[in-house]
Formats: structure tokens, sequence, C-alpha cells
């Protein structure tokens, strides 16, 4: 687990051009809590095995996002996780903003499959139509991410924002199709849930 965290924050571009990102269905904490809009909260990218249910646009290694437990401060080395903003899912036909945090250079957002996530004024938007406004920058937006999909399948990514030479920038991990992944009773357990 901590080496994929630290190579996604050791360069995010390069870790998402090479990653398919499956953001759980339902996505809880380790209490069982679903996650807050706008919340800071240690993320942890955890290899995943692919499999008959898995297909992955290329061949990118898949990872499951998930959150970690409190650990304590004497837990040994693997504990970097990465701190890192969950923005929400927008309701029916709406948006979800949240402003840009100012104590984390990341922010997840739980998966697209048509819509757009987008930077205009200090806030992050998860646009459910897919629109972008004009004048945003071209490196500050994410819209259709699965354009080029293929007979429909690679329909799911995770949007990622990330603070990167002083400026913010928006990319998306491979595509994969659609499926999901929930928590089990237990803290790290997850379970397929079908396509």
């Amino acid at each position: 687990m901590d080496g994929e965290n630290q190579l996604f924050m050791h360069n995010v571009a390069n870790y998402l051009a090479t990653r398919s990102i499956i953001v759980p269905t339902d996505f809880t904490d380790p209490g069982g809590r679903r996650l807050t809009n706008g919340q800071l909260y240690q993320f942890d990218l955890q290899p995943m095995a692919a499999g008959n249910e898995v297909h992955v646009q290329g061949a990118a290694v898949l990872v499951l996002l998930t959150v970690m437990a409190h650990r304590g401060t004497a837990a040994g080395r693997y504990t970097h996780g990465i701190t890192a903003m969950w923005l929400a899912g927008p309701p029916m036909g709406g948006r979800n903003t949240a402003p840009l945090p100012a104590g984390a250079n990341y922010v997840f957002t739980e998966s697209l499959g048509g819509c757009s996530v987008y930077i205009q004024g200090g806030n992050i938007i998860h646009d459910y139509s897919g629109n972008v406004p004009g004048g945003v920058a071209a490196n500050q937006q994410v819209s259709e991410p699965y354009a080029g999909s293929v007979a429909g399948h690679f329909e799911q990514t995770c949007a990622v924002a990330y603070l990167a030479g002083g400026a913010w920038h928006i990319g998306t991990s491979v595509p994969h199709d659609v499926m999901g992944y929930q928590r089990t009773h237990t803290a790290s357990g997850y379970h397929f849930l079908g396509h």
C-alpha cells in the first residue's frame, strides 16, 4: 500500500496515466460512516489483482481507493496516507461544489461516468450534466472521461485534482468498466458488487 501512495505523491500525472483507480460504491470510512463532502481524510491506494470481474482499458495497474484507519503515531513505516479532500458526486441533474482545500494538495472524487469536474473561482465542482463553462483552463477540467471507450465498456474513472507547480490541475485515472466495490463488515474488507 505504501508504495502506491508514494508513487502517487511523487508524480500524480504519471500515476494517473498508469493506474485505474476504483472508488468504492457507498464509500465509507473504517467506522462505517459515509465520507463527508469537503472533508479531509487519509486515503490509501491498495493494489488489486485483476480478475474476470475487472476490465481495465489498456495495461494499467488496478488500485482501490480506501480510507486509512487511525493508527496512532507509533504504527511503523507503513503509514504514509495521502491527505486529500473528498468531493462527493452531485445530486441527479445538479452540481456539488466545495472550496479547494487549504490543508491538502489533493482532491479525490466519486467515480465519473459522464459527469464533469472542473475548478472555477477557488472551488472544485462536480457537475452531473458533464458540461464545463467557458473560460475554464484545459488542465483544470475533465469531462466525458470515457469518450474513447469501446462498445460501452470502460465507463468509469476517478478524477483527481492536485496542486503542482503552484497551480491546481485535474486528471483522471485510466478508465475501467462499470463495477462496484463496497466495504464489508471488516475494516479493510471489500466485496465485488457486479457490473
